[in-house]
């Protein structure tokens, strides 16, 4: 399996031919040239016995080695995510028989959203009795992020018959199932230091926790792009005493209107006051995203010279905060100093080539398997490879300069042979 992975052999019965026929992978594997090679069932069956367990041992292995050699430093390290079509056919696609039905029909529905929202008049007085109670958002099926609750409601309620843990996703005009591959790769040299698969329903800020949670070493500053940047991100990376390097989330931020970093936050009064001196008070408390929302008065909004490029087409302004926005403001400082900005643009260099490297060449544009369980196999297995090769890179620079070619691949294939054979004697 490391053969194939290492020339991009997708196919396990490519793979078990190329091994019958190929001098070199024979000699690799230890086989004469007159005893028969494995059938690829064997590969198959060998791969479903061992789980997915044996392969992260695989991958801690290399990266443990890597660490020996002083190729991860910890002092910064880059994460992203790609998306891996996987092997099912979009004419799969079926309807749950497990799917989520709703308790409660369409006007049973809205009798109950209006007993537990009080009306305007109720909400008013409510708040004249109690300045410091605001109302809680019920969020049990609101529309907030209309378009990724629209795609998830969609992942739950149908599935692909062939593959049933791959999400549908439609991107460019294409409709397909896909998982996602989640990685961070280090500084120093482009070493991969943790792998997670998931499907594509999962998004990046979702799994940054883990990502952090598997990391070999103390870091001290993470760099991504703004898919990871939620404001439950950055309070989580500075109580780590992790710098967070990604920009701010915002997906439908138009920029010829002003933005909430324009107005001014009341501590000791809990009110924002836009540029044209107006307040905007505490409305309501969305319990969910954990964060308060603030709205002006309708009238102020109307009468305002500056509406054209605040609001113009709502009644009024409305700004969120966060509980933890404290943390949020020292991630946006952070954000416009030199050296932020130098670290977004190296991302690109080393998070990118990565993924277009285990694409191109190790074969991770599609998945070989199908199940969570196995796709995950795909993903530790490229990112194992890729960290060899740079082991093999290291070990060049150190002794092989001055040798020939012969020489040289007679010694890395020599090396490879020995520490896979000290792994499989230590997962045994």
């Amino acid at each position: 399996m490391l053969i194939g992975y290492l020339f991009g052999i997708t196919s396990e019965r490519k793979l078990a031919e190329e091994c019958t026929v190929n001098l070199a992978f024979r000699w690799y594997l230890g086989y004469d040239f007159d005893e028969a090679t494995p059938n690829h069932s064997v590969i198959s069956k060998t791969r479903g016995r061992f789980g997915k367990k044996v392969f992260e041992e695989f991958f801690q292995k290399v990266l443990s080695i890597c660490l020996e050699k002083g190729l991860v430093a910890g002092e910064k390290i880059f994460a992203d995510g790609t998306l891996i079509k996987a092997n099912a056919s979009i004419k799969s696609l079926v309807a749950r028989s497990d799917a989520p039905s709703p308790s409660l029909s369409p006007n049973e529905y809205v009798e109950k959203v209006f007993q537990e929202n009080p009306t305007k008049s109720e909400h008013n007085s409510e708040r004249k009795d109690d300045n410091n109670t605001p109302a809680e958002i019920n969020n049990t099926d609101k529309a907030v992020r209309k378009s990724s609750r629209r795609r998830c409601r969609f992942n739950l309620e149908h599935m692909s018959r062939t593959d049933p843990e791959a999400s549908y996703v439609a991107r460019k005009g294409k409709r397909m199932f896909a998982y996602k591959h989640h990685f961070t790769i280090d500084r120093k040299e482009p070493v991969i230091t943790a792998v997670v698969m998931t499907p594509r329903a999962i998004t990046e800020d979702q799994v940054l926790e883990e990502l952090l949670d598997r990391q070999p070493v103390e870091i001290k500053e993470i760099c991504a792009d703004s898919q990871y940047g939620t404001a439950d991100n950055y309070a989580m990376c500075w109580k780590r005493d992790i710098v967070p390097t990604f920009p701010r989330r915002s997906r439908h931020f138009n920029r010829s209107i002003l933005s909430p970093r324009d107005f001014t936050y009341d501590e000791k009064k809990d009110v924002f006051i836009c540029p044209s001196g107006n307040e905007l008070r505490r409305i309501t408390y969305d319990k969910r995203n954990r964060r308060w929302h603030y709205r002006a008065r309708g009238s102020a909004c109307r009468l305002c010279s500056l509406k054209s490029v605040c609001s113009p087409n709502t009644k009024y302004r409305s700004i969120v905060r966060h509980e933890d926005q404290e943390y949020v403001e020292k991630s946006l400082n952070w954000l416009e100093s030199p050296y932020a900005k130098l670290s977004i643009k190296e991302r690109a260099c080393y998070a990118e080539w990565a993924i277009a490297e285990a694409k191109i060449l190790h074969g991770l544009s599609k998945t070989r398997y199908r199940g969570l369980e196995r796709v995950a196999i795909q993903g530790l297995m490229t990112a194992s490879v890729q960290n060899i090769k740079w082991l093999l890179a290291l070990y060049r620079k150190e002794g092989l300069g001055n040798l020939r070619i012969k020489q040289k691949m007679r010694y890395i294939m020599t090396f490879l042979r020995t520490q896979m054979d000290l792994l499989l004697i230590e997962l045994s």
